[in-house]
Formats: structure tokens, sequence, C-alpha cells
């Protein structure tokens, strides 16, 4: 277990959570700069630049330095040169304890403030400052570490459920996973006590192991302050479809007050990444013609990122201490952790040289949970935007590159139907959030989505859950199964339904369905019989045709649910007249699997109690002169 020790430092001076802090320069973009992303970015971008607080370390000092890492790896220090800035060590490597073929690469290793004496836990140096980091191996050791995930995981399934067939060969292959930075500075750095090997693993396989081997990691280490300058990075994979390469790169990358797992600030501007790779398009025969497409390697090359990507508020910590011990958390840890609020500006996403989708500025915030149910997630999205004609025109040329044969004309169609209907690029604004309250177990929901020139949809609901006492009764004791007949039983006592509604507001949306509905029936093939009726329609008179029938279908519904004739007159109205749909449930009192089950009887007799028991409505209302 010292090698995932090792693995985690290693991260800290190579990729400081690189997972994430990824750039690639596809093509010029606008100039973005660090006080766009706001001055606390700014602060950590110029800590390179930046005085350390103590003095240059001394060869002495370096030596020391690697005495430290010498607990969980190899360190060659190279040669040290001496100056009158301090020494420094030229042609580091430093590689993993018991896997010396991967590790990394240091052209040029700095320190000042080194503390020789520094127990685990306590800094070991004010600064350390890495130029020209290059890992290799990274291919063996994610390899190594893949396998071993798959391993438990595979226990860990037979255990929970041993009548499960389950097949999880790891059929990628990893040819090479290139790994440099130009430049690391780390203020503060603190190495804990790593896990000794007999206390990290035994024998067992199962989820805690693999539970405990991610907090061991992000438990060996703590820092001040972090940045990193000119990360690159570059996976080739082989697949069972074919070749994948993987770009990515982040020009500058910063963290704030790690400390084993609990992170105050890390973030990212000017991220992108490129994958090319190929998709296999099996053989298809068409129902009607019986004409053949032959199968086709379809490449797909994609791209994206983000002018600035951050997360703050991340504790962990508490979770990973108990997770150590291979332990769960007591329910009594009920301020454990948090997830953290992750915002992003620019995000963008690009088929080949099509962009297909980007947002303005978007948030995700699972900061709030009590023990490990989250109790009020947030998200929202701005200056949506989903662009259908350039995704069906890439989709046009990769067909063409995959050896398809001549253009396909049908999709050639479907994008001209997009952009005839004004349905070709669809721009949007979308909220969402859930809220549970651990001491009543009051619950809610809604999601808002704006689309521009279609309309609005508004969701919401509110009910009860089980609450935090509720919930603890569903947890097993140790070393016992999950009972899911009491789980399922303490749901349907302790869950109800206390109001929900769907709102519609029509802005143009219908008119365009309509229209896309007359297009794609003129489409089809002649003898295809489904689309004869709107073959050559009218899409304003389609749409009064539908809402007639809809009013006719209404009396033959009401026969098995009388209050289906007002609902279905509604619906009709809002298709022909558009404005306004609300379907609302608004029950006189809070409904109850048991109250359910209740009147099942009676509801079969007279459906309509139904509508009565859950308050059902669906109203109609015209849209008002300024809800255009």
């Amino acid at each position: 277990m010292r090698r995932f020790g090792a693995v985690a430092f290693v991260l800290v001076l190579a990729a400081i959570g690189a997972g994430s802090y990824l750039y690639l320069k596809k093509e010029p973009q606008a100039e973005f700069t660090s006080a766009d992303a706001g001055a606390r970015f700014a602060e950590l971008e110029a800590l390179a630049e930046s005085a350390a607080d103590g003095a240059p370390a001394s060869e002495d000092d370096l030596r020391a330095l690697a005495d430290v890492l010498g607990g969980f790896a190899s360190v060659d220090l190279g040669a040290i040169e001496e100056g009158p800035d301090g020494a420094v060590a030229r042609g580091v490597v430093i590689s993993f304890r018991d896997m010396d073929e991967a590790g990394f690469r240091i052209d040029e290793l700095r320190a000042w403030g080194v503390n020789d004496g520094a127990a685990p836990g306590d800094p070991f140096a004010d600064r350390i400052d890495a130029r020209g980091i290059e890992m290799f191996g990274l291919e063996t050791l994610v390899e190594k570490q893949v396998d071993a995930y798959m391993d438990v995981f595979e226990s860990s399934v037979a255990e929970m459920a041993p009548e499960a067939e389950l097949e999880t060969a790891f059929e990628t292959s990893i040819e090479s996973y290139d790994l440099v930075a130009d430049r690391i500075v780390v203020d503060g750095l603190a190495v804990h006590e790593a896990a000794t090997a007999d206390a990290a693993v035994n024998d067992e396989n199962s989820f805690m192991t693999v539970m405990k081997m991610i907090a061991d990691s992000n438990r060996l280490t703590s820092f001040d302050a972090s940045a990193i300058y000119g990360l690159r990075i570059n996976l080739k994979m082989e697949q069972p479809t074919g070749k994948t390469a993987v770009i990515m790169t982040a020009p500058v990358a910063v963290a704030s007050n790690w400390r084993r797992g609990d992170i105050d600030y890390s973030a990212f501007r000017d991220f992108e990444y490129a994958f090319d790779m190929e998709v296999a398009v099996p053989e298809t025969v068409d129902a009607v013609t019986g004409e053949t497409q032959p199968a086709v390697g379809m490449p797909m090359q994609m791209s994206g990122g983000y002018d600035v990507f951050s997360v703050e508020d991340v504790r962990l910590a508490r979770l990973y201490a108990y997770l150590a011990d291979r332990a769960a958390p007591p329910v009594s840890e009920t301020d454990l952790m948090s997830l953290g609020v992750w915002r992003v500006r620019g995000e963008r996403q690009t088929f080949g040289d099509h962009v297909i989708s980007s947002t303005e500025e978007a948030m995700f915030d699972l900061s709030k949970f009590h023990w490990l149910i989250p109790t009020d997630i947030r998200m929202t999205a701005r200056g949506g935007r989903y662009n259908l004609s350039a995704l069906f025109e890439y989709m046009e040329e990769a067909y063409l590159q995959g050896g398809g044969g001549d253009s396909p004309e049908e999709m050639e169609k479907v994008t001209a139907a997009f952009e005839k209907t004004g349905l070709d690029v669809i721009s949007y604004d979308f909220d969402a959030a859930a809220t549970w309250a651990h001491d009543t177990g009051a619950a809610t929901s809604k999601m808002d989505i704006v689309a521009d020139d279609l309309g609005d949809w508004r969701q919401s609901f509110e009910g009860t859950l089980p609450d935090f006492e509720g919930v603890k009764t569903m947890i097993p004791a140790a070393g016992e199964a999950v009972d899911w007949a009491a789980v399922t039983q303490t749901l349907m006592d302790m869950s109800a339904l206390g109001k929900a509604s769907v709102v519609l507001a029509d802005k143009g949306g219908l008119d365009k369905g309509f229209a896309i509905a007359v297009e794609f029936a003129n489409l089809a093939p002649e003898d295809d019989a489904s689309g004869a009726m709107l073959r050559g329609a009218d899409p304003a008179d389609l749409r009064i045709s539908s809402a007639a029938m809809m009013r006719l279908m209404g009396p033959q519904a009401a026969q098995n649910f009388p209050p289906a004739a007002d609902y279905m007159t509604a619906v009709a109205d809002f298709v022909q007249k558009g404005g306004v749909l609300r379907i609302e449930a608004n029950p006189p009192g809070p409904v109850t699997m048991a109250l359910f089950e209740s009147e099942a009887e009676a509801m079969q007799t007279d459906p309509s109690r139904l509508a009565d028991l859950l308050g059902l409505s669906v109203v109609h209302e015209l849209a008002k002169s300024n809800d255009k």
C-alpha cells in the first residue's frame, strides 16, 4: 500500500488534480486572463513570481528532502549544484517504491525553508519549485491500478449478488500515457504518515478496500498553495473498436489549502480537451426498401473545454479518516462532508470543426450534507446553446470519412428540415434544485427550462421522505446484509406526496413542432403509410386538426375516467391556441402509500376518486400580452 501513498505524492507534484486541470489549444481563442477568472485565481497564478518565506535550500537540505520522500519512493537527486541563490538538483528521478518502472523526472528542483526535522504532518518546506516535469511509466501504473480495482469490484458484486453474471474484462490497453508540466510550485507541503502495507491491504476484496485505497492516497499530503504551469497529457489506447488518442493540457491550474482531502479552492482557466477515436457502425438493412448499408468505422473527433472551471469548499478529510480504517462513518457524524460548489464559464463542445454545444456559465452546488445524504442540491446553466445542424453536418462528414460511400442524402435533408423550421439551434437557460430536511423528511424538487423562441418547462414537487431517524432504521448493523423488505416498508410508511405541478408555456415551440412533423413526413418513403396523412399538410391546419381530434376523443375517454374530457379539452386548447398549460396535483392532505392502497378498491369502481385523492387539475390559460 505504500505504492498508493507514493502515487498521491507524485500527483501532488506532477498533477495536483490533473484529472480536472486540463487544457488543449486546438485553435486560437480570445485572450482570457487570470483577472477574468477572479482575484483569487490571479493571486495563486502569480505564486511562482512571489518570494518564498524561507532561506534557499542547501545541498544538505535537498538531501534531507530526499530522505523524507524516501519513506515511500526511490529518489535520485542527480547532480546538485550550489549557487548564490541556493542549491539546485538537476536530472532528478523519483520512482514509486516497489515499481521502479513508473515515476517522474524533474529537470530542476529547488526548495526554500526546508525543515529537516519536520514530524509527519508538519510542513517540511516553505516552497518546492520543480521545473521540467515528465512522468514515465504511467501506463503501467494505471493498468495495475485498474486491474486491482476490477478485482475488488468483481468480488464486491459477487458478495452482494452471488447469482449475478458479470463480465468485467478490461479490454482497453494503454499504449502510452505521457504527463508533463513546465513548472510546479507548492507552498507549505506536508507529508503525513503513509499507510503500511499490512494496515492498508488484506486478503479480502471488497468495496471498502477500494475506498481505503482512495482515502489513503488523499490523506497523504497537505499544502497551503500550489500552481501548475503548462500541464499536458497525451494518452493513446487500444480498444476493441480501434485506437483512441486523447490530448489534454492546462496552461495554469491552482489550488489552495489542501488538507488531507479538504480543499478550499481549486481552479483552472482555458481548459480544453480532444479525443480522436473510431466508432464501429454495424451493417444495417432498411426495413422498407431492403437496402443494405455496410458496416463502417466512423471516425469521431471530439473536443471541448472551459474558459474557467473552479471548485470551492470541498470537505472530505473527515470521511477519508473513517474510510482509511475501512469503516463506514457513524450516523452521529452528521457534519461529515461537502463535495463543494462547482462553477464553469465558457463551456464548449466541438465535433470535428463544428461547435455542437456551449454554455456561458453553470453552477453545481453539492456542499450541503447530513451524514452521507445531500440536503440541498442546486444546478444552474445560463446561455446554453445546442446546434443540431452542426451535429448532423459532422455526422455526414464522419460517415464519409469512415468509407460510408456517397453523402447520406437523408441526413442532409434532416439537417435542412431543422434549419427550415428554426429548430437547428436551441438556446436555453436551466435551473434545478432538490432539498431534504433531515429532521422532518420534508422534500422538494424543481426544474425550470426556458428555451428561447420555444417555450418554458417548469416542474415542481413537494412531499415527504423518511427523516434521518427513518434512514437509520434502513442501515444494517456491521457485518449484516441490507434488509431490502424493511427498507421498502420504511419508504412506503414515511413517504408522501404533498403537491406537484408541470407548467408548459408556449413561445413558438408548438408552431415549430408541427412544422418539423410535416417536414419529417415529407422525407418518409412514398409507401410509408405512417407519414401519408401528414405529407404535404399545412402545419397551421395540422395544429388545428390535431386539437380537434383531441376534443373528439375526450367524451370517449371520459367513459372510463370522467375528468378526462375536461383534461383533454384543456390540452387541445393549449395545442391550438398556445399560452400556458398547468397540470397540477394539489391533494387536500399528504397522500401516503397507505392512503392510496385504502382507496384502491374504490378507485376501481369510481376512477374519478383518483383525481379527487390527488387534487388533479389540468388548466389552459391564454398567453398574456407580455408573454412572447
